[in-house]
């Protein structure tokens, strides 16, 4: 309960940094950064990667089962499986890997981001935004 109770805090708190954010950029370039959402099946790789000078930041990264295989990554040994809802939270992870990162390389396996559920195929969930870069000063 401790546990839900922290995980609950931290995502209300970089809820807030976001729309934050969002607001203060789109009060100075008139424009707002809107969320990008991945999806990738265990095993699987993809790049993330934000327009020219501006940098990932992750806002969740989330790994295991939480929807049937019928629904998204279908593997055979889903099929007489029910609904899974076992979800580890990777976003530090992630993190790690991608923020402050123009582009980087995710691999979707259980040997980077733990196994919350034995035995059953996986999905990570990210959703991320772009920032721009900060200002250089040449002296």
């Amino acid at each position: 309960q401790h546990y839900f109770i922290q995980s609950n805090l931290r995502f209300l708190m970089k809820f807030l940094l976001l729309l934050l954010i969002g607001i203060g950029y789109t009060a100075v370039n008139g424009s707002s950064s809107a969320l990008t959402a991945v999806r990738i099946c265990q095993g699987d790789t993809t790049t993330l990667q934000c327009p020219d000078h501006q940098l990932i930041k992750i806002y969740r990264a989330k790994y295991g089962r939480f929807v049937s295989g019928r629904e998204s990554c279908p593997h055979k040994s889903l099929k007489y499986l029910p609904s899974y809802n076992c979800i580890s939270d990777v976003t530090p992870v992630i993190e790690a890997n991608c923020d402050d990162r123009e582009k980087c390389q995710v691999h979707a396996t259980n040997r980077n981001l733990g196994d919350p559920c034995q035995g059953v195929y996986k999905h990570l969930d990210i959703k991320f935004y772009c920032e721009a870069m900060p200002a250089t000063t040449s002296s």
